[in-house]
């Protein structure tokens, strides 16, 4: 690959295939068959690429196909071609046909710096991931910047340092207010607990960088308990004279699928001191539920013992609709996305929430719309008849243990 990376001047486009549901393949199909349908695809792909192109890398799922010469119109025909005929690679065994399916992406060597076969190799990984994350079913993604690669390659950082993070503290935890549009005298005040990764430098990190990868990983349910011990023990003391905050705390659909959680919780609420209905849950969407009646029963046990439950992200996906009728819930957060076009009234966005809050009050729900963060859109969703709301113009999260001393300051 050095030479022909030396050859090609400034620019080489390449095409990196990722084998679909191999694994599934390795599982169901008789010994042998995994390894000879990846040779059948090699064959494959060396039958239709032009001559000149150079078959760089078989490894595993992946395969990179270098493209000297190519533009980018040949390349994309060339994805399209490859796309179509890997299906068409079976083989016959134990009575089935076996096939896979592949999703590419097609990327220029001048995206890669330094520009070694090191470097390509390591842009082809990023790739890859991109290519399956973004498609969801059998296609090509052409990539024509780093922005995206790089936030790939930030990901996969961030998540192989976070548990080195959770051991050392650097976890970063601040607080959002979550503001009543009819705020009673003397109230309390309601803050949602995020969080941040601090990297090995110092530099803080939104968690956008890192908790798909947590959620996929697993990592995601040390990462939730980590964030709860460290929000109500962790200042415990203050949490005592700030009697008028309330705290909202997030679990994902891994944690609260846990068996252990709720006895976890339990100690951790006892040890604090601080009294269940000052806590409420947020449930997210983002990750699915894995086992539906140990979660019920921990929704059950934390109602029971005073605490609040509400459904996070909700309008993401259609799971919080199922949600809705699967638990007892106090409240839904509705997902920011949907409140970025509430000022156009004729967007779907507009009707959507709408008809989400309309939904919460018959439901007796506890209805806050999220990520609000222009005039106009408050304006609307007052006149929709929304509890509360959240968002940078109501206030950027700031550090918790300053929330926390101006709560208990201002008793």
């Amino acid at each position: 690959m050095g030479g022909l990376l030396a050859a090609s001047g400034e620019e080489c486009l390449f095409i990196v295939l990722a084998l679909d549901n191999l694994d599934h393949l390795e599982i169901v199909a008789p010994v042998g068959v995994p390894a000879r349908l990846r040779d059948l695809v090699g064959a494959c792909i060396v039958a239709e690429c032009p001559a000149g192109t150079v078959l760089a890398r078989r490894e595993g799922r992946q395969f990179v196909i270098m493209l000297p010469g190519v533009d980018a119109s040949g390349a994309v025909r060339l994805a399209d071609r490859l796309i179509r005929a890997v299906p068409r690679c079976r083989i016959e065994a134990g009575g089935r046909h076996h096939a896979v399916t592949a999703r590419i992406a097609t990327v220029s060597t001048a995206l890669a710096c330094p520009r070694t076969p090191e470097r390509v190799l390591q842009l082809a990984d990023a790739a890859a991931v991109l290519a399956r994350s973004r498609v969801s079913g059998p296609g090509t993604v052409f990539l024509k910047g780093d922005t995206a690669l790089a936030a790939v390659e930030l990901a996969a950082r961030h998540l192989l340092d976070l548990p080195a993070a959770l051991e050392q503290g650097r976890i970063h935890l601040c607080a959002q207010e979550i503001v009543s549009l009819d705020p009673e005298p003397g109230g309390a005040r309601e803050y949602e607990v995020l969080m941040q990764l601090v990297d090995e430098d110092g530099r803080l990190h939104a968690p956008g960088s890192f908790i798909d990868g947590a959620e996929k990983s697993g990592l995601i349910e040390l990462l939730d308990r980590s964030v709860i011990s460290t929000a109500l023990l962790g200042h415990a003391d203050i949490l005592q004279r700030a009697r008028n905050v309330r705290l909202s705390l997030n679990l994902s659909g891994r944690s609260i699928s846990s068996p252990d959680l709720w006895p976890f919780l339990q100690d951790v609420i006892g040890r604090s001191g601080v009294a269940p209905a000052r806590i409420q849950f947020e449930i997210t969407e983002t990750a699915a539920i894995l086992d539906l009646p140990v979660a019920q029963q921990t929704v059950r046990s934390m109602r029971a013992a005073g605490c609040r439950v509400a459904l996070d992200d909700f309008g993401a996906g259609l799971s919080g609709f199922a949600y809705l009728n699967s638990f007892e819930l106090d409240g839904i957060k509705i997902d920011g996305a949907l409140i970025q076009k509430l000022t156009d009234p004729e967007s779907v966005e507009t009707a959507v929430v709408s008809t989400l809050i309309a939904l919460g009050r018959r439901l007796g729900l506890e209805v806050v719309a999220e990520h609000v963060s222009t005039e106009p859109a408050l304006d609307v969703l007052r006149a929709m008849g929304v509890g509360k709301v959240q968002g940078f113009l109501l206030g950027c999260p700031k550090n918790l243990r300053q929330v926390l001393d101006a709560g208990a300051n201002s008793v």
